[in-house]
């Protein structure tokens, strides 16, 4: 879930124990107009979290591999503040292997960077991570308390065409869960896949150069105003049982190779994204299921009987 917001000015932790590479990931971010912190160990890092006050940035790139406090420590103390454990973090790492890459996931870091790293990719790295956190905020701000009806509901129906329908979808359909916070993330995301790869057949290669030239929307724009895509929709159907919430979402497009991304690739982990349905199974949902050539996903989530809707007579 990127997107090509003006990320000028944002303001990014690096936590670091190599002075050199301190030094330079403050000149790359610096040059592309972020506002750079630096520590030089976890320890360090969590103590200029908290002299930020509510001045806090909006992206970590942590180190993994420190003496004393590891990256993993460090993102266990995030995890563990409601006001620190939604800033993304990029993690630094020369390890590759799949257990370690998932290990690190399901601790909190959603991005990965490969040292030695290029400004091109540092910058662009950063830029999605700050822009996806500012989306992501928005839509939680944008979620107020829901009424007491929602146990009402049986099922519903919706359409979708465009990016910031998928956006103000996502933030309604949230509220439908017993836990918003946790299934807004992987609903932006699948209803983001189904606009972008689904009705407007963006391949991963075409986004990954345009996620690098900071692109990606002005593409997806001038895609919708096509002819063959303009009268595309996603069609999303809510239905509601004693058990649980199942969500499907089927779009026109002609499908895709859906079976390596419901796991995180060691070939694809350092890439700008590619995370987002492995994530989603990781993270929001009890159950990802894509069915036929992939252009329809059922989302799913258990409930318990106090979550359960109202029965009526």
């Amino acid at each position: 879930m990127q997107e090509s917001t003006d990320t000028i000015n944002a303001k990014v932790l690096a936590v670091d124990d190599e002075p050199f590479d301190l030094l330079l990931i403050d000149r790359y971010l610096s040059r592309a107009g972020f506002e750079v912190l630096r520590a030089n160990s976890g320890a360090h890092g969590m103590q200029v979290l908290e002299q930020s006050g509510s001045a806090l940035p909006e992206a970590i790139l942590l180190d993994r591999m420190m003496p004393g406090m590891s990256g993993i420590d460090f993102m266990e103390l995030l995890a563990e503040n409601p006001l620190l454990r939604d800033i993304p973090v990029i993690m630094q790492t020369g390890l590759a292997d799949p257990d370690q890459i998932a290990y690190g996931i399901a601790k909190g870091a959603r991005y990965y960077i490969a040292k030695p790293f290029s400004s091109e990719l540092l910058v662009s790295m950063v830029r999605s991570a700050v822009s996806d956190y500012r989306q992501l905020r928005n839509l939680r701000n944008s979620t107020a308390e829901f009424s007491q009806c929602r146990t009402l509901l049986r099922g519903a129906q919706f359409e979708i065409r465009t990016l910031t329908e998928a956006r103000l979808l996502a933030a309604h359909l949230a509220e439908y869960f017993p836990h918003p916070q946790r299934v807004v993330f992987g609903l932006l995301e699948m209803l983001v896949n189904s606009v972008e790869h689904g009705n407007l057949g963006l391949s991963y290669e075409e986004k990954s150069a345009l996620l690098r030239a900071a692109g990606w929307e002005n593409e997806i724009e001038r895609r919708l105003q096509l002819p063959e895509y303009r009268d595309r929709r996603v069609r999303i159907n809510l239905r509601k049982s004693t058990v649980g919430i199942t969500l499907t979402i089927t779009d026109e497009g002609k499908g895709f190779d859906w079976a390596p991304f419901l796991e995180i690739q060691p070939d694809r982990v350092f890439d700008l994204h590619g995370r987002g349905i492995a994530m989603s199974r990781m993270m929001s949902f009890d159950a990802v299921e894509f069915h036929g050539c992939g252009n329809e996903v059922e989302l799913s989530v258990k409930l318990t009987p106090d979550e359960a809707p109202i029965a009526t007579a």
